[in-house]
C-alpha cells in the first residue's frame, strides 16, 4: 500500500513510523520525503508498504495518530485494490 503522512514534524514522524513498521513485521520503503520550511509549514512522508491482512489500515492510523498526534496532520492510505480501479480498458 502506499502511506503519505502529512505532519508538523518530518523527522518526529519519521521515527514514530520507523518503530511501527516492524512492530507489525511490515516491509516499508521511503518512497519520498518534504520537510516543512517553517513552523507553520507542512511537510509530509510517503511510504511503500508491504502490509499485513491481519492489520487494517484503521490500526495503523490509530497508532500513528496516538504517538505523534501533536504533529500529524493528515494520514493517506491507498491499497493496491484502488490503483488497479483507475486503469483504463483498452477494447482490441
Amino acid at each position: 500500500m502506499d502511506l503519505t503522512v502529512t505532519t508538523r514534524g518530518v523527522v518526529a514522524t519519521q521515527t514514530v513510523l520507523r518503530k511501527i513498521f516492524p512492530g507489525h513485521g511490515f516491509d516499508a520503503e521511503i518512497r519520498g520525503i518534504n520537510r516543512e520550511t517553517s513552523d507553520e509549514t507542512l511537510g509530509s512522508l510517503a511510504y511503500l508498504v508491504g502490509v499485513s491482512p491481519l492489520v487494517t489500515t484503521d490500526d495503523i492510523s490509530a497508532e500513528l495518530l496516538s504517538q505523534d498526534g501533536a504533529n500529524v496532520d493528515q494520514c493517506g492510505v491507498e491499497t493496491e485494490e484502488k490503483l488497479f480501479v483507475h486503469v483504463p480498458v483498452i477494447p482490441r
